[in-house]
């Protein structure tokens, strides 16, 4: 017999623990204000117990072997636990006459504070965790088999998903004194027992989402905490799309928990095909089944999703969700989830359609702006100063207080303001103050073909050439139609000529608009029985818009009596035809809207 199974204090943490969650039991049933506290203790007792009963079953069998690194830690564990169960139990053990008084019928009164409880039971768990971490470490429960790692390696695994990838290695974390608060708040709700299975994170896009994932992703595995991690990303691969989702997260828990390998890798054995199946099963059977058959211990890990609206299936966002939300009925190794995303409408009904109790949400630009600002402040002075170290710079004070402050009043609440004037500044072929010099009379432009690569911060690039480039903040739009800030006439947008100029575009489009523009040839068909593609085939983007938005661009521009009269053939000749396109495109109460607006346009006319 080895050693450490015959070990006297091993044994006696097993009988003690026993012994003490019998006590509590004594208590359960008279102490009625206290018994969340009661359950608490008792479920943490329990779990210790069963680890112990786990090591004794392990060192008589074939993985006796697996104990010899671990054999200190768990022999000093058990030393301390066996003095602290001791003392707990004495604290418990009934008086001869509180004995007394519960044979004839007085209740027993719980003789613990709850900041009593609270200092037993994180003392508890710290033993807890260090004792199935060294478990997991020794691979105590399961030999990986050979057969096991390749069958595992069989798993498909998202290139750039994880929080640590090579792709992220230069992104930012938060700097130590910002965001404090939700930092704090997003670890309060980890570590409350009782929490909402999902933590969701949303806000508009620039207020630093994907900085706040990384930072609690590095947090969390620092901890050993972290389960697995996927960063979501559009246009780039496997990382756009869910097709490789619950895979990959299996792969990550595979590695991340070494008893997981052997109930996944038979998962996959026993459901051959199971990387050709859909998300549900394959979360059933990789992630859900082996987590609530794995061995005992009372664990909490995290799984951190970022940019879960930038997945490209709407479907596939609110199944993941609904997934996710069943890992509340764990026990033994209990999941959460961190997932962060913009508030997008498929985001928006996939927590809608949760229970209320699943999940806990935080919206992140509805931080107090003065709150945002001082982070945004303390970003700026940290990553300039870094600028400032560089050989070559001047020795005056550089930037100067109200600098900074001009800066931070620029970013409106916007990190990804900040970081982008960031990496402007410190541009490799410009000097850092000529660039700080260049911002504050706002920035200069140079051609599009040599700067689109770099605005991307601040325009929303698509892959697909036939989508249009967007603007993510205000103030670039600002710049553009101020012709008192925008001094290169080149880049200056006179915005009423060009209005007036896209609405005769628009009745160019409009012009061109006949009768079944479909080619449907049954008059009577309804909109829902005609397929989507038909529809996009004949009615592309730009029919769309010039249908959409001809009044809007009308009504801001400089027009004249020419533009009058075009209004006048178009609703002589192609009106009907209007109504019929804004029919498949599913418009028609704007079109509405749009004909009272007009007449109350050419009134004033």
């Amino acid at each position: 017999m080895d050693p450490l199974s015959g070990a006297a204090s091993v044994i006696a943490v097993v009988q003690v623990a026993g012994q003490v969650w019998s006590l509590c039991w004594k208590y359960y049933s008279d102490a009625k204000n206290a018994k969340s506290d009661i359950e608490r203790l008792m479920g943490n007792v329990l779990a210790l117990q069963n680890l112990f009963q786990h090591v004794q079953a392990l060192a008589k069998g074939p993985g006796a072997a697996k104990l010899v690194a671990s054999k200190e830690l768990i022999e000093r564990i058990a030393l301390e636990l066996e003095q602290e169960f001791g003392a707990l139990q004495k604290d418990l053990e009934p008086s001869k006459k509180k004995s007394f008084l519960k044979s004839i019928g007085w209740r027993l009164r719980w003789p613990l504070q709850k900041e009593d409880v609270d200092k037993v039971f994180q003392l508890l768990e710290r033993h807890k965790t260090s004792l199935i971490t060294a478990m997991n470490c020794d691979q105590m429960y399961e030999a990986d088999s050979q057969e096991q790692q390749k069958c595992l390696s069989r798993l498909p695994d998202a290139e750039g998903a994880a929080y640590n990838h090579r792709l992220w290695e230069h992104e930012d974390r938060c700097l130590p004194d910002t965001r404090v608060d939700l930092r704090q708040q997003i670890m309060d709700w980890f570590e409350n027992p009782e929490g909402e299975c999902i933590f969701w994170l949303n806000g508009m896009a620039g207020t630093g989402k994907s900085t706040i994932s990384r930072t609690v992703a590095w947090d969390l595995a620092e901890k050993k905490r972290l389960a697995a991690s996927f960063f979501f990303s559009r246009g780039r691969g496997d990382i756009s799309h869910a097709g490789q989702f619950f895979t990959t997260i299996a792969a990550q828990l595979a590695r991340s928990l070494p008893a997981l390998r052997p109930l996944i890798s038979k998962a996959m054995e026993e459901n051959f095909d199971i990387l050709k199946q859909g998300l549900s099963e394959q979360w059933k059977h990789l992630i859900l089944s082996p987590l609530k058959n794995a061995p005992a211990q009372s664990i909490q890990l995290v799984v951190v999703i970022d940019a879960l609206d930038e997945c490209d299936n709407k479907d596939d966002i609110q199944l993941i969700l609904k997934l996710l939300a069943q890992a509340k009925c764990l026990e033994t190794i209990r999941l959460r989830v961190f997932v962060t995303s913009r508030p997008e409408t498929p985001i928006l009904l996939g927590f809608r359609n949760l229970p209320g109790e699943a999940y806990q949400d935080f919206v992140l630009h509805d931080i107090p702006l003065s709150t945002v600002n001082q982070d945004i402040s303390a970003f700026f002075r940290k990553k300039l100063s870094l600028v400032k170290s560089e050989p070559g710079l001047s020795s005056t004070p550089w930037p100067d207080e109200p600098t900074i402050q001009r800066l931070v009043e620029k970013a409106a609440g916007l990190f990804i303001y900040a970081a982008t004037i960031y990496r402007f500044i410190r541009d490799d072929y410009n000097s850092p103050e000529e660039q700080l010099s260049e911002i504050a009379k706002l920035l200069r432009l140079r051609t599009i073909s040599k700067t689109l690569a770099s605005l991307r911060s601040v325009l929303n690039v698509p892959e697909v050439e036939s989508q249009p480039i967007r603007l993510f903040h205000p103030s670039f739009r600002d710049f553009l139609l101020d012709s008192q800030r925008c001094f290169d006439s080149r880049f200056w947008i006179d915005q009423k000529e060009n209005h007036i100029n896209l609405f005769r575009e628009c009745m160019r489009i409009l012009s061109e608009l006949r009768q079944d523009l479909c080619d449907l040839r049954e008059p009577g068909v309804s909109v829902g029985d005609i397929q989507e593609n038909i529809i996009q085939r004949h009615i592309p983007a730009h029919i769309r818009y010039a249908c959409r938005y001809w009044l809007s661009h009308f009504q801001l521009g400089n027009a004249n009596q020419e533009d009058l009269d075009r209004i006048l053939r178009f609703l002589e000749q192609g009106f009907l035809h209007w109504l019929e396109a804004l029919g498949l495109i599913r418009e028609v109460s704007n079109g509405v809207l749009m004909v009272r607006a007009l007449d109350e346009t050419l009134r004033v006319c």
